[in-house]
């Protein structure tokens, strides 16, 4: 029921969003929208990277899948994109850390990042995409409490209280 409400609230507020750049008015033609949901499955254990003294990340893969029909067969064929979510916010980093694993379904909420470099050995220039996580939800059943999902926010720590 959690996760139904957390779909809702987003995708409401694009279906408004989209609804007021209908228009043609030179106001919403300024505005952009940089914005990914997806829904599928971890592909390999987060992994911080980064010196300690400096800003870390969590870096992880996410795999989602889709299905095409063939035309001259009928036949409908599963195929799956692999991509690279980056997390900056250290309070979902830290979730995303020690709480992701490979398998685990997620919903990751966030913006889409395209990285040039050029190839050191072939001297190609290079593009890699990634998305920059701002919410991650882990929909697998055993972490499927609220507690567990973790949208970019404070935590507050029960046991600050006790240690006091």
């Amino acid at each position: 029921m959690n996760v139904l409400r957390s779909l809702t609230r987003i995708t409401r507020p694009c279906a408004q969003l989209a609804r007021t750049m209908s228009d043609e008015s030179p106001r919403s033609m300024e505005r952009c929208i940089n914005e990914v949901t997806l829904m599928g499955r971890v592909g390999r254990d987060a992994e911080l990277r980064g010196r300690e003294d400096m800003n870390q990340v969590a870096v992880f893969s996410l795999a989602t899948n889709y299905r095409i029909k063939k035309k001259d067969t009928g036949e409908i064929t599963q195929d799956t994109d692999w991509h690279n979510i980056v997390v900056f916010n250290p309070y979902t980093r830290d979730f995303v850390a020690s709480k992701i694993k490979k398998g685990d379904r997620l919903l990751v909420q966030g913006q889409l990042s395209n990285k040039k470099y050029e190839d050191p050995t072939t001297n190609e220039r290079k593009i890699i995409s990634r998305v920059i996580a701002r919410n991650v939800i882990n929909l697998t059943q055993k972490w499927r409490n609220e507690e567990q999902s973790h949208q970019g926010e404070e935590e507050e720590y029960e046991n600050q209280d006790q240690s006091s």
